[in-house]
This record gives C-alpha cells, sequence and structure tokens, in this order.
C-alpha cells in the first residue's frame, strides 16, 4: 500500500479506498498504516545499500561504509548538482510552468559521449540527506511547477524512496518523474512500483555492437528491458 501524495485516496494494491466511504477515526487508520508502510519501504530500501543490487552494474558494494569499487562513485548520501526548473523535458511534460527538475550527480554508465559528463563524470555537486532531498521536491512545488522530474537516479533509488517517505507525510502532491539512462535492475524498479507517476527511460544500447566503441558502456540487457516494457506499459512514458 503505498500513500497518494495527494493526500486524498491512498493506493492499496489494485483496491481503492476512498474518503467518502470512511468514518473518521477509519480513515485516519488508513493514512496511518500507508506512512507507516512507507517507512517500511524506505527501510527495505536502504538495506539494499549494504550489498548494493540497485542497477545493473550489481557491484555489490556496502555503500554505507564506501564508494570504493561502486561505479557510480556514490556512497550513502545522494549527491545533487541542482535543482530547479527545466524547460527541457517535452512539452507533454514542461508545460507551460515548467518541470521542478532535481539533477543527480555521478551515473552508473559511465558513457563516453555524455554531453554532462563534468556532473555524470566529475561529481559535481553537494551530499544531501533524505531529508534534504525531501525539502528540495516540496520547494520546487511551492513554486508551481507541473512535476518533480529525477534526473539520472539510477544509483540513488533507495535515497528517493527515502526522500519520498517524508514529502507524503509533508504534503508533496506532484507527480514523480523518474528520468533515467534505462540501466536499472530489476530490484530497484520493483522498489520504485507504486512511486514513480512517470517512466522516462533511455534506451542507449541494445546489442554489444552498439557499444563497441566505448567499451566502457555498459549494455541493456533483456530481462531489465522486458521490465520497462511492463513499467511504460503500466504507467506511462513521456511524449
Amino acid at each position: 500500500m503505498s500513500l497518494s501524495r495527494s493526500g486524498r485516496t491512498p493506493r492499496t494494491g489494485s483496491r481503492v479506498v476512498r474518503a467518502s466511504s470512511c468514518t473518521t477515526a477509519a480513515w485516519y487508520w488508513v493514512c496511518s498504516t500507508a506512512i507507516n508502510f512507507g517507512a517500511q519501504r524506505a527501510a527495505a530500501a536502504w538495506r539494499h545499500l549494504e550489498d548494493c543490487d540497485l542497477c545493473a552494474r550489481y557491484c555489490r558494494v556496502n555503500r554505507h561504509e564506501t564508494f570504493a569499487g561502486a561505479v557510480c562513485g556514490t556512497g550513502e548520501r545522494a549527491v545533487v548538482a541542482s535543482y530547479g526548473p527545466h524547460q527541457g523535458e517535452g512539452n507533454c511534460l514542461s508545460g507551460w510552468a515548467g518541470s521542478g527538475t532535481i539533477f543527480f550527480s555521478w551515473c552508473n554508465l559511465r558513457c563516453l559521449f555524455c554531453q554532462n559528463w563534468d556532473i555524470s563524470q566529475k561529481g559535481l555537486g553537494r551530499e544531501v540527506e533524505p531529508a534534504e532531498l525531501a525539502a528540495m521536491m516540496l520547494a520546487l512545488q511551492a513554486q508551481g511547477y507541473h512535476n518533480i522530474t529525477l534526473v539520472s537516479p539510477s544509483h540513488v533509488v533507495a535515497q528517493v524512496v527515502a526522500a519520498v517517505e517524508i514529502v507524503a507525510r509533508g504534503g508533496l502532491r506532484l507527480p514523480l518523474v523518474y528520468n533515467t539512462g534505462g540501466y536499472d535492475s530489476p530490484e530497484a524498479l520493483a522498489r520504485l512500483d507504486g512511486i514513480i507517476d512517470i517512466y522516462v527511460p533511455d534506451m542507449k544500447y541494445g546489442t554489444p555492437r552498439s557499444h563497441a566503441n566505448s567499451p566502457r558502456c555498459a549494455t541493456m540487457s533483456r530481462p531489465i528491458a522486458w521490465r520497462w516494457g511492463r513499467c511504460i506499459a503500466r504507467w506511462g512514458t513521456s511524449c
């Protein structure tokens, strides 16, 4: 079960509980149960950092202790390069008010052709705790943007889930957009199910030949591509 960020309609699997059908006490119990479940879910995602499998690199590094050996170069805290308005996400996401975008530093793909290499490979930015990441989301909502877009979040799924658990209690009502390089693990996508509203994955590589000149880049495996197809069919993607 997850708490709708609108604060109106928590989802319990495929069953929808509406406020009009509940007494005040019952509605309070449903919301409290959803929040408690969110805390459990955040804790479960956080445990993945002990033997990290949150992207398809499967580095198995204990990121609570170190980032040495992790392709993403990120430890327990997410590194944020910047956050603010962005008009480059396509009209269906940017609209007239813009998308409230959070750009994460570092990346698990390490593409040789990356246009944002100073962020993705040099790690420009600063470390933030989940509470500060949650505050960024609420600040972007207060500025009137249409949604919250998380850019290059594959390696910080646990931190994102922890932040969402906080903003679910803090009144976030905007949809969350997961704008990723596409090299996410099925384990990570399972943790995001019911949290992310719109998935925007890049399909950079389909076969080993397609990245023959970039040996440091990863290929898209069939199981992950299948999982992405399932996510997109269920929740939608950008136009």
